[in-house]
């Protein structure tokens, strides 16, 4: 890692099987978390920076005591991000070179850019896949665009027939 004129470098970052516990509150408390509306904060970093590469392996996230964990086999994050001046304020914005997600059942390789301010306006495309669901693998590509308020969807697959799907995803976060 190196400073250069309050931006952080990070060429290679690797995490070999790391294990995250996720556990919930009392029932109370998640009564009222489901409750309140879901809001997500403006970020404004003290610095950019440059992630050459996050190289996670074989991590597992357990969302309950009792549950299975969700099995994360690889996660690669290329990106850089820097402050931007919106709406006479400043505001992070993400460049992703490169995000993917690779889970047993399924996973994602995406690029684009997210902003984090208001409903975070992102553009991202890419492929995905998801592992045999009976009628062999199904491979095909997205393409994201809008903020989590409105999100405008194309999903094409490719493998093992021509289709596009196009949508949209309201109302994210709070759904």
């Amino acid at each position: 890692a190196m400073l250069f004129q309050k931006k952080l470098v990070l060429h290679q970052v690797i995490v070999q099987g790391p294990v995250v516990r996720l556990t919930g509150s009392a029932k109370e408390d998640e009564k009222k978390e489901k409750d309140k509306p879901v809001s997500l904060p403006t970020v404004n970093l003290p610095l950019d920076i440059e992630l050459g590469e996050l190289h996670l392996r074989d991590g597992e996230i357990f969302f309950s005591e009792q549950g299975d964990p969700l099995v994360v086999q690889e996660i690669i994050v290329q990106a850089d991000a820097r402050n931007i001046l919106h709406a006479d304020q400043q505001v992070t914005e993400v460049d992703i070179q490169r995000i993917k997600l690779d889970l047993p059942d399924y996973g994602v390789d995406l690029q684009g850019r997210i902003a984090l301010h208001d409903a975070w306006p992102m553009e991202l495309h890419g492929q995905w896949r998801v592992a045999d669901p009976g009628i062999n693998d199904l491979d095909g590509t997205t393409q994201l665009q809008g903020d989590l308020d409105d999100l405008a969807v194309l999903l094409t697959l490719i493998t093992p027939a021509d289709v596009t799907l196009e949508g949209r995803l309201t109302n994210i976060l709070n759904d």
